[in-house]
C-alpha cells in the first residue's frame, strides 16, 4: 500500500538522454511542474533535505536536486519569475507547466505555430513551435542573486 507519497510527473518523451542539455525553456502541458537542469539559472535556491524524484514520460525517473525560484526575460523585456522551480540535472529540456501559469491568471494563446502569452491583457512574452513543442524566446536567465526585489509577475507565476 503507497501512502503519503508525492509523484510529479513530466510527460516529455526520452528527456533523461545523453543529448546536450538545452538552456532553451519550453511550454508543457503535460507536466505537474516547472523543471530546470541548470543550478546557476536559480535566483534562490533551496537544497531538499529529503529525497525527491520525478516521474518522466519514458516512464524512468530522475532526482530532484532542490528548487525555489528562476527569472525568465523575454525578448520584449518582461520578466517572468517561475516560483517551485525543481532542479533536476538529468532532464534534457527545461519546462514551463502551462497549467500552473493559467492558474494564476495567465493566458496561453496558441496560434499559426506561435504561442503568446499575456497577464491581464498585457503583453508578457511569446514562443515558437519547434519540434512539437513550443520554445519561448527567452534573452537571457539571470544566474546571480538579484538586488532588487520588485519585478511585476513575481507574485503571480506560481
Amino acid at each position: 500500500m503507497v501512502s503519503n507519497i508525492q509523484i510529479w510527473m513530466i510527460t516529455l518523451l526520452n528527456i533523461v538522454t545523453n543529448v546536450v542539455k538545452t538552456s532553451d525553456w519550453w511550454l508543457n502541458s503535460g507536466a505537474t511542474i516547472h523543471v530546470c537542469n541548470n543550478k546557476a539559472w536559480f535566483k534562490t535556491y533551496k537544497e531538499l533535505k529529503k529525497s525527491k524524484e520525478v516521474l518522466i514520460g519514458n516512464h524512468n525517473s530522475a532526482n530532484v536536486l532542490g528548487k525555489w525560484t528562476i527569472e525568465l526575460y523575454f525578448t520584449y523585456g518582461q520578466i517572468l519569475c517561475l516560483l517551485n522551480v525543481f532542479h533536476v540535472p538529468k532532464i534534457r529540456k527545461n519546462l514551463v507547466f502551462v497549467s500552473l501559469l493559467s492558474k494564476k491568471g495567465f493566458k496561453i494563446l496558441l496560434d499559426s505555430d506561435k504561442v503568446i502569452v499575456t497577464m491581464s491583457g498585457m503583453f508578457v512574452g511569446k514562443g515558437y513551435s519547434y519540434d512539437g513543442m513550443f520554445k519561448f524566446s527567452i534573452n537571457e536567465i539571470k544566474c546571480y542573486f538579484c538586488l532588487y526585489h520588485w519585478i511585476y509577475f513575481s507574485s503571480l507565476a506560481c
